[in-house]
């Protein structure tokens, strides 16, 4: 290892020192001796020894000693830090994850024994008269004899260290072990995994004590009981700033110390407000023990680590879970449309949760959610209702403008924070005076300018004791002036501002540090703040020692945080606007050109760094970045909000053909994020396609263009605007023979068929399908699917499926559509799975009038629907479900109900193709049940849908009016005829024969009615005798049995 990276220090005289010693054993060592060359074997050891080191100097412990196969650490010496003891546990554990990446003839795995106590330790002689560091005293004996009770690759540590990282690692108790030269049995516990992350607080020092909140507390921790026994809990702490939530978090954890549990903590942030995930994700990144050099490779395996621990570890999962941390797997991600992806994600990470809580019990807390995302916001719900009966306790924090989105539950509990009253103030300000008296008139003068907030109180009495005012005696505080001359400030703010102001230099440092954020670390800061090293660090040490920071680790590995949000607020707003402008220019600059990983974690971060310092169009693409992270994460609300910004922040921007390139990859992004959560009918829905329109002939990019047309072409003609639909898929189908795509021309010719049939130009649309299909065979079907997830291919076979039927070749129709079924089945992908069992399969055995096969279909496509999360097509699927249960059993209300329930969420989707085929449906259902005024509303619903050219349903529109006239006038027989005449013309010139069959039986029944037998026999006989096929379907049936009371 290069020297230059080793610990710089000297050895000091022997001292006693409280150290956490760490023994680690490479196992097997005897056997490798005896499989390995010995030049292998020396070259296995010293990559052994070099990968421990590097390890150890990344936690900063001293690797005192190799001894061969064994090495002993020393956390505590030769510095010492708070966080001794879990540096000593992290280390272990990343030791045994390097070995088993370690590249070696033979599989390295080590045991690890770490014990935490006093020694006596410095330069010391062995016999052989070499001096070096060593430790000596119970403590590092204990070590040695823990280590030899672990099993292979295990660690296992004492009840002492374990005080020390409670709620860090998640452990597993192991009974009493005596130790050789131990005289009583000690409690070992076994190191599964880190759990969780260090509080924020857990840096600060000299905490004042928890005033007024007792009753609190007290419900906290019994609530806490309840939860270790199995009864899950929720608590949320309501409070305005300042008034003690994070303190009160604080003071949770530290009664909670002794007992074993797992401790998780995470927070929101105003500036990750739209970021899908964003306290989650830092709870993953820490809980897995992230570091910013980690390679993909190592966070992927980390990732895996930490979900088959859970007992969670699949291929699934970790495709559900990889784009929250901007992994790529070398399986790709999953096939799956937005919202299953999403239901899914919930569904493991709350998984991972109550796994967790199963292990040992888990308290996990989450700050700040006046600021959370709707997605996390979503998974705490969902958390919330599924652990009743988990070992969980989630305590959340928020300000009162914050609405709990979830139900009141005997297990869940909501308390608010009020100021402190005169009696709490004064004991809050009697510790910070170090239990000395104050004068009664301070306290209430005190209290009357901070109202009982605790923040207030406490800077109110640090600006005293800083400015002067107060001085402190052995027992009291005394005033170094009158109580009338005591200037305290007005406002917290005021209090703020005036502390800032008597830091000097470090308040400019204070001020950079708030530009940057909440939290900002010493990297960044070097990178940016303008002060050489040892200035940066001595200004940073008094930020801290004035508490108005809090600090996590040494520099240059030191993470900052402001103490309160408050703080942040008064430092930046002390700056001028072109001051704040320039810093964040200049942090903007410097993350984008050196912190590659940090703009691809935190994309919303740098956005609006950017658009602070003006630069429009680097904060335009990095809001578009943060948009496809959500979209990736299938958080579309989360996308929608930034990709809203973007557009929003690009109409500073000059008119032009960069302008038109970047808002047109911005519009393809909002409309699916519109779809998703407005409906296609939606007035911003029609206004951006209006845009896209407008925008995609002006740039030159195929790609965008192609995508930009697709859209066009599937929202209009889903809306109905068949014109504007036309139009854009034969602009689709031109750029796709000029480019060379089959895909792009083939889903371009096979859209204008769709658009037909809907239009009721059947033989058009059976044309242009079945030459849709000819070339999209051509295509890839991955290309196919990269261009329209249900596969253009689907689209055009079911064209061919419903034109096959209508012109009169049911038998044929139901062949294709078990094809398109079957090879959808082969493919795998989930939404072609859905639109041919639900859409094909359904539609076409329910136009073949098949009661029982139909309702197996949809139970099967419901199946699938639901397995898949494909919300429209469920809907699909449960809308034809009553019409095939009232074939079976006419007159049940629940079937009418279910059906015009699920009629009106798929009108609410803004999807009107399909309005005339429900609406007359339904009236034929209606019909038979002699509910015959609803069936006349169902008929109007029908010919108002056909006056938008909506007319692959008129001819039965017709035919189910004439059926309606004969069954509520009786003797309107003259109106019922026009229409089955009306009917029977708009088939022929459809060439739909079995729309011109079931017309032409309906008037040949009527005919026979008034004994018109050899006109009705002339009607119906060359129709039926048209046929080929289909002759067991109940529409030829019928036909048959007419021909023969006729003959």
């Amino acid at each position: 290892m290069d020297d230059s990276k080793r610990p710089a220090f000297h050895p000091q005289e022997a001292e006693r020192r409280h150290l956490s010693i760490v023994f680690c054993d490479l196992v097997g060592s005897t056997a490798m001796s005896e499989q390995l060359d010995p030049e292998v074997l020396h070259e296995t050891m010293l990559a052994y020894q070099d990968c421990a080191e590097a390890v150890v100097q990344r936690h900063e412990g001293l690797l005192a000693h190799v001894m061969g196969d064994g090495l002993l650490i020393f956390f505590g010496y030769p510095s010492a830090r708070d966080d001794d003891a879990e540096r000593a546990v992290r280390c272990a554990c990343d030791l045994l994850i390097a070995l088993s990446a370690l590249e070696s003839p033979l599989p390295l795995k080590a045991r690890i024994g770490i014990h935490s106590g006093p020694v006596v330790v410095g330069q010391m002689r062995s016999s052989s008269g070499h001096r070096g560091i060593n430790a000596t005293g119970l403590t590092t004996n204990v070590a040695a004899r823990i280590q030899s009770a672990a099993e292979p690759g295990a660690i296992v540590i004492s009840a002492a260290t374990q005080r020390l990282v409670s709620g860090l690692f998640i452990v597993r108790a192991l009974e009493l072990l005596p130790l050789k030269g131990i005289e009583k049995p000690l409690q070992l516990y076994e190191v599964i995994r880190p759990s969780g992350v260090r509080s924020r607080l857990d840096a600060a020092h000299r905490l004042t004590a928890l005033a007024g909140r007792q009753t609190e507390l007290a419900d906290a921790l019994e609530r806490w009981a309840l939860a270790q026994q199995g009864q899950g809990q929720g608590i949320l702490i309501v409070a305005d700033p300042g008034l003690g939530k994070s303190r009160m978090l604080l003071t949770l954890r530290e009664q909670v110390r002794d007992t074993s549990h797992t401790w998780l903590e995470c927070r929101a942030s105003a500036t990750t407000r739209n970021s899908a995930y964003g306290p989650i994700v830092e709870l993953l990144q820490r809980g897995l023990a992230f570091k910013d050099d980690d390679s993909e490779r190592i966070r992927i395996e980390r990732l895996k680590t930490g979900l088959d621990g859970a007992g969670l570890l699949s291929v699934e999962a970790l495709q559900l879970l990889a784009p929250l941390l901007n992994l790529e797997l070398a399986e790709g991600r999953l096939p799956y449309g937005s919202e299953l992806i999403r239901r899914k994600t919930i569904d493991v990470l709350c998984a991972w949760f109550i796994a967790l809580a199963r292990q040992q019990p888990l308290l996990l807390a989450i700050e700040d959610l006046h600021w959370v995302d709707a997605t996390t916001l979503e998974l705490l719900s969902r958390l919330l209702e599924r652990m009743a009966d988990a070992s969980l306790m989630v305590v959340m924090t928020a300000r009162p403008e914050f609405k709990p989105p979830w139900p009141a539950a005997a297990h869940l509990s909501t308390h608010g924070l009020p100021p402190l009253d005169d009696v709490h103030a004064g004991e809050m300000l009697s510790d910070l005076a170090g239990q000395r008296r104050l004068p009664p008139e301070l306290i209430r003068k005190v209290q009357r300018h901070a109202n009982g907030v605790p923040l207030f109180i406490e800077e109110i009495a640090k600006q005293l004791l800083e400015s002067g005012q107060l001085v402190m005696g052995d027992e009291a505080l005394d005033l170094t002036g009158t109580l009338d001359t005591l200037t305290i400030p007005e406002t917290l703010q005021d209090s703020l501002m005036a502390r800032l102001d008597r830091l000097g230099r470090a308040k400019r440092l204070a001020q950079v540090a708030a530009v940057i954020g909440r939290e900002c670390d010493f990297a960044l800061l070097a990178e940016v703040a303008g002060f050489d090293d040892q200035d940066l660090r001595d200004l940073l040490h008094r930020l801290v020692d004035a508490e108005l920071l809090y600090q996590n680790g040494e520099p240059p590995q030191a993470r900052y945080q402001f103490k309160h949000a408050l703080i942040q607020d008064a430092a930046y707003n002390s700056l001028l606007n072109t001051s704040k402008q320039r810093l964040h220019g200049t942090i903007a600059a410097t993350l984008h050109a050196h912190h590659p990983d940090r703009c691809k974690a935190a994309p919303a971060e740098v956005a609006q760094h950017f658009e602070r310092a003006g630069q429009i169009l680097l904060a335009v693409e990095y809001f578009k970045r943060a948009a496809d992270a959500s979209l990736r994460s299938s958080a579309d609300h989360e996308a929608l909000a930034y990709t809203l910004r973007a557009r929003a922040l690009l109409e500073q921007f000059p008119d032009g053909d960069e302008r038109n390139r970047i808002e047109l990859a911005l519009l393809l992004v909002l409309v699916p994020c519109l779809y998703t959560t407005r409906g296609y009918a939606h007035a911003d829905v029609v206004q951006v396609l209006r845009r896209l329109r407008e925008l995609q002939p002006q740039v030159p990019d195929a790609e965008l263009r192609v995508q930009s047309l697709l859209h066009l072409a599937f929202s209009n003609g889903y809306r109905g605007d068949f014109e504007s639909a036309v139009d854009a898929s034969q602009t689709l189908a031109e750029l796709g023979r000029t480019i060379g795509s089959s895909a792009a021309e083939g889903t371009g010719v096979g859209w204008i068929g769709v658009c037909e049939i809907w239009r009721g130009r059947y033989l058009e649309a059976s044309r242009l399908a079945s030459d849709a299909a000819t070339i999209l065979e051509t295509a890839a079907p991955a290309a196919r699917r990269q261009l329209h997830r249900r596969d253009p291919l689907t689209n055009a076979l079911t064209v061919m499926v419903w034109t096959r039927w209508s012109m009169g070749y049911p038998d044929q129709a139901l062949a294709l559509a078990k094809e398109v079924v079957a090879n959808a089945q082969a493919t795998g992908q989930p939404f072609v799975i859905c639109v041919a069992e639900s859409l094909v399969l359904t539609s076409v055995l329910l136009m073949r009038r098949e009661a029982e096969p139909l309702l197996d279909a949809c139970d099967a496509a419901i199946a699938s629907t639901q397995r898949y999360n494909d919300v429209q097509y469920q809907m699909w699927a449960r809308t034809i479900l009553p019409l095939a249960q009232l074939m079976r059993n006419p007159d049940s209300e629940e079937h009418f109900q279910e059906f015009a329930r699920y009629q009106a969420a798929w009108q609410s989707t803004g999807v009107v193709t399909w309005d005339p085929f429900h609406y007359v449906m339904i009236a034929e259902r209606q019909l038979a049940a002699g509910r015959l005024a609803q069936a006349g509303v169902s008929l109007d619903g029908a010919f108002t849908a056909a006056q938008r050219d909506l007319k692959l349903w008129l001819a039965e529109s017709h035919r189910v009016r004439g059926q309606w006239w004969l069954a509520t006038h009786a003797d309107h027989h003259d109106q019922a005829e026009k229409s089955f005449l009306e009917a029977i013309a708009i088939a022929r010139a459809q060439q739909t024969k079995s729309f011109e069959l079931r017309a032409t039986t309906r008037l040949a029944r009527l005919w026979q009615q008034q004994d018109r037998r050899t006109r009705a026999r002339d009607l119906l006989q060359p129709v039926y005798e048209w046929f080929v096929e289909g002759f067991d379907t109940p529409d030829l049936k019928e036909a048959r049995a007419l021909l023969n009371e006729l003959e």
